[in-house]
């Protein structure tokens, strides 16, 4: 009997120290390991500048470069998990001006971090000056976060998510050359990036087997990028379904026995979702996040249900007349295939394109100004607007309680809250988050749930993600302006977008102003003047014609105006057009490559097409 209690327990603790990684890895270890790393990237950090200040050869001055990115790369995991606006703010944040969004007012924040530096340093010509100023800066921030950063003893639930995390900012961001405006060196970071969080695992948590298989994929992924390096020619659809989705699909079945340090908030939402085996797919999303509504109300059948009949009665316009269907056509993706939306007034047109409502809940602003975050009050906008509803809550209450068949629907789904705003605005919201799919071709081709796609749609994709640099605006798996990793933010673009699109004739600039017309006093900064919501280019052959004016009839139309420069390269005078000025130089056969992918992102479910029941 003792011979079986001893085996018994022999079993017991080789199946507790095979699941629990932190069986003799302390969160000491891992902050010993942070601090050794944080160190070496200051002290390259200061040879670069030393470089600028005394022996200003630009080729010394871009290797010493080099070694900052990869010193930073490697603890870049951590350092983004660990607080992400402080990266974004002061380390590595995009090289653009930006509005402080928790005041009210205009506070233009100027860009700082390696993202400027990288743009400085690879121009044309380098302003030294400027180089030496930028990089001091970093220095004294890095110096000011140090405590930040090394403040925090992270536990087993913090590793899994920083790596999950920063795996998706390495294939939405690094190799798409988002990060790495001016070197393009993307590829060349990215191994730091996989090398560090294949050191850390080695270092102590290889006894967890999730965490030994991930370092062994991280292994194979640092081997295939020291080969293929090109940015051109890197093939990213090869190394997300053969590198980025194991680890993936290895990380999402790693579960942990601690709670991570930055989620102990148990009110407190994230946008992504650490369980989902892959990134084309919406369970990367948590819909709840962005809908802004309980779990239990969005995932009602019967909320939805209401929301889905609300949706398609012209009973909440004041004339009886229009419905949100009116616009929002289920036959044509939800949007109504006109330059600019109707009105409640005939032959009178509306100032912008109507948006396809499939995905639409995966925003964090709503309208091409993005004027507003929550998608229950975005619905409110459209029931106040004169040539919309024109109507009042109020009023659509009181048409709503004399019928039957609406009071029995509220309270079948919502029985603690009789007919109210709420109600009536989370229905349709419920509705709305419902319209979402993933299922396209190009989908299920990246999950490997087919086997064969069109080679126009690969070198497209490949493309739209490298040369043509469309992905650092319309961001990976939402093709739209959610920005990753985190997937709570969304941007909007300077494009230089004509009025109308007419290559054999002069054109002239649009003069919508965009969100400088938002009415929030924030977004009267200069450089959004003419600056709109990035839009989902899913389902894009099904939405034409295209932007905020509906200007671009086709697809074609719309690739030669990016491959021109946009408005810049087409002589509108845009001191901040966030759009490179500069010609792609594609060719006719890239841009039809580009368009077959873009056309393979279609995914209309047909009960999204069938009447109301």
């Amino acid at each position: 009997m003792s011979k079986f209690f001893t085996i018994t327990f022999l079993l017991v603790s080789f199946y507790i120290l095979s699941t629990s990684s932190f069986i003799n890895t302390k969160p000491n270890s891992i902050k010993k390991w942070m601090i050794e790393h944080y160190d070496e990237l200051q002290s390259s950090l200061d040879l670069l500048i030393i470089s600028i200040e005394k022996d200003p050869l630009e080729l010394d001055i871009k290797n010493k470069y080099k070694r900052v990115q990869a010193d930073y790369r490697k603890i870049q995991f951590l350092l983004d998990y660990i607080s992400e606006e402080s990266v974004k703010r002061y380390v590595n944040g995009a090289p653009l001006p930006s509005v402080e969004q928790s005041i009210p007012t205009i506070n233009v924040l100027e860009p700082r971090g390696l993202q400027v530096i990288d743009e400085v340093l690879f121009a044309e010509t380098v302003d030294m000056q400027e180089l030496l100023l930028l990089t001091k800066d970093l220095s004294s921030a890095l110096s000011n976060l140090k405590s930040v950063f090394l403040s925090a003893d992270l536990y087993e639930a913090d590793i899994k998510r920083a790596i999950y995390k920063d795996l998706v900012k390495i294939y939405t961001l690094q190799l798409t050359g988002f990060d790495t405006p001016g070197s393009l060196t993307g590829i060349d970071n990215s191994y730091y990036n996989f090398n560090g969080i294949n050191e850390l695992l080695t270092l102590g948590f290889i006894q967890n087997h999730h965490a030994k298989n991930t370092s062994i994929l991280c292994q194979k992924s640092l081997d295939y990028l020291a080969i293929n390096t090109d940015f051109n020619t890197f093939d990213r659809v090869y190394f997300y379904k053969n590198h980025v989705a194991p680890i993936l699909k290895e990380l999402s079945q790693w579960e942990t026995n601690d709670l991570p340090i930055l989620s102990r908030n148990v009110n407190e939402k994230f946008g992504i979702n650490y369980e989902s085996d892959h990134l084309f797919s919406t369970t990367l999303f948590n819909l709840d996040y962005y809908s802004q509504l309980p779990k239990k109300v969005i995932s009602g059948q019967k909320v939805i249900a209401l929301g889905k009949k609300l949706f398609n009665d012209p009973i909440l316009s004041d004339n009886g007349k229009m419905s949100c269907a009116t616009c929002h056509q289920p036959e044509k993706a939800f949007t109504d295939g006109l330059p600019k939306s109707i009105t409640n007034t005939e032959d009178f047109m509306g100032l912008r394109n109507t948006p396809t409502l499939i995905n639409a809940i995966f925003t964090k602003g709503y309208f091409h100004d993005l004027r507003e975050e929550d998608p229950s009050r975005q619905i409110n906008h459209v029931v106040k607007d004169k040539n919309e509803f024109n109507s009042n809550f109020i009023d659509i209450m009181d048409r709503l309680e004399v019928q039957g068949e609406y009071k029995n629907s509220f309270i079948e789904a919502f029985p603690e809250i009789k007919i109210s705003k709420y109600a009536i605005t989370a229905a349709i919201t419920a509705y709305v988050s419902s319209l979402t799919s993933f299922d396209s071709p190009f989908d299920k081709y990246m999950r490997g749930e087919i086997y064969d796609i069109d080679p126009k749609v690969i070198r497209g994709f490949n493309l739209f993600a490298g040369k043509a640099a469309c992905a650092t605006c319309h961001f990976i798996p939402t093709f739209s302006g959610l920005v990753p990793s985190s997937y709570k933010e969304s941007e909007s673009e300077v494009l230089g977008v004509p009025d109308l699109w007419n290559e054999s004739a002069p054109m002239v600039l649009d003069s919508d102003p965009g969100r400088a017309r938002s009415g929030k006093p924030r977004d009267e900064a200069p450089h959004l003047m003419f600056s709109f919501k990035t839009s989902t280019i899913r389902n894009v052959n099904k939405t034409a014609p295209y932007m905020h004016n509906g200007s671009f009839a086709s697809l074609k139309d719309v690739m030669n105006f990016y491959n021109k420069g946009g408005g810049v390269g087409l002589g509108f005078p845009l001191e901040y057009q966030t759009l490179s000025s500069d010609p792609l130089d594609l060719e006719d056969s890239e841009i039809s490559d580009i368009i077959s992918f873009m056309e393979s992102l279609t995914s209309i479910p047909k009960a999204y097409i069938v009447e109301n029941e």
